[in-house]
């Protein structure tokens, strides 16, 4: 009996010193492991959302893009190049938020908010004005609208068309989005303007400022 006593006192004794331990180690690791990351109440976690990237000549790329794809040599006449493309010689020339038509820009990777794209040595049919234009869309736009254009003597000069593109909402400033009037208007709205010339396409534009894609429509 005394000994079975004693078997028991001593592993009492064991569990108690077990449990202290364990107490220590849980203590000694709330310590060692550094302080717990702090979070603002209700702030979700950052997300990254897709945008166009700055390698891309597209409405929203960077100009640098633009230059890669035309060739520097051809550069910059009006801040854009001249260059021959898919229907003979080609200028397109590109405008970035607050920037000029004249000169490029001192940050190669500005983004590019506008851009204007003509023949000059022999005329597009429509079809081939829809192909070049078409080349600089984002790859998600949705087209809107489409409206005809009126000069101030009201004769029909081209063709507007109004879309919207996610990822150009995501890519470029919501004080970039611009109809004619100035006013803002929904992030990731653009236009196009697609000039009929009396039979022959003059200069077509797009971007993100209405007026800047109208300028030469006598609209």
């Amino acid at each position: 009996m005394r000994r079975s006593w004693r078997l028991v006192f001593l592993s009492a004794i064991i569990v108690v010193g077990v449990s202290a331990s364990a107490c220590s180690t849980e203590a000694g690791g709330a310590v060692t492991s550094g302080s717990t990351p702090t979070r603002t109440p209700g702030a979700p976690p950052a997300i990254s959302l897709p945008s166009i990237s700055l390698k891309t000549p597209i409405l929203g790329g960077s100009w640098k893009a633009f230059d890669t794809l035309f060739g520097h040599s051809n550069c910059c006449l009006e801040n854009g190049w001249e260059y021959t493309g898919k229907f003979g010689v080609t200028f397109t020339g590109v405008i970035e938020a607050d920037g000029n038509y004249t000169s490029q820009p001192s940050d190669p990777n500005d983004r590019v908010t506008g851009i204007e794209t003509a023949p000059t040595t022999r005329n597009w049919t429509r079809s081939q004005e829809e192909t070049m234009v078409g080349q600089f869309l984002p790859p998600d736009a949705k087209l809107v609208q489409t409206k005809t254009v009126y000069d101030a003597n009201h004769a029909a000069v081209g063709i507007e068309e109004t879309y919207t593109s996610v990822l150009l909402a995501h890519t470029l400033p919501s004080s970039d989005f611009k109809n004619a009037k100035g006013k803002l208007v929904q992030a990731g709205t653009f236009y196009v303007y697609l000039d009929d010339g009396f039979g022959a396409v003059d200069s077509s534009m797009l971007g993100t400022d209405e007026s800047y894609v109208l300028m030469y429509s006598g609209a």
